[in-house]
């Protein structure tokens, strides 16, 4: 009986603790993607480190254990440092997707105006609009960042909620 509460007293303070860190995350949204950097830059720390005592205790050379802990350095650095570049680029390269995407879809629209007008002006419609979104990200790229931001927070509140709720019931 009293394991049982352990475990259930866990789960509720997991409850707690998720639902203070999504509360956190929307009230400063680029701190996530900093946190993130900082794990990002701790695990590829782990893989070099990793690296480097496998080959003094092996002699074996993993290279690719090597050359990921550094990519995962350098993208944790980035993170860290230049938040708001990697989001921009991140931005612009879905901006990109989305401007190739729509535009050959649009190109396929009036392959089909003639047997199907309605299904055509669908077509310009929606890929009109998937450009505007597209041009939107190009001009304010920050906005992927703060959605993204709002999408998990709540997340981890609603999460948070249910945890607290599941270890609150079952201790009762």
């Amino acid at each position: 009986m009293v394991e049982k509460e352990k475990r259930n007293n866990k789960i509720l303070v997991s409850g707690i603790a998720v639902f203070i860190i999504g509360i956190w995350i929307l009230i400063a949204p680029g701190q996530v993607l900093r946190l993130m950097g900082i794990a990002t830059l701790l695990q590829g720390g782990v893989m070099m480190y990793r690296y480097y005592k496998l080959e003094k205790k092996t002699g074996f050379r993993a290279k690719g254990l090597l050359f990921i802990g550094i990519v995962l350095a350098v993208m944790g650095c980035l993170f860290v440092f230049h938040v708001e570049f990697v989001v921009a680029l991140f931005a612009y390269l879905i901006a990109i997707l989305f401007f190739i995407d729509a535009i050959q879809n649009i190109k396929l629209a009036f392959s089909i105006r003639k047997e199907n007008p309605q299904a055509f002006l669908a077509a310009l419609v929606l890929n009109a609009l998937v450009l505007a979104a597209a041009v939107i990200l190009v001009i304010n790229p920050l906005i992927l960042g703060m959605t993204v931001a709002v999408i998990v927070g709540v997340t981890l509140i609603f999460i948070g909620i249910e945890y607290m709720y599941i270890g609150y019931k079952k201790i009762k």
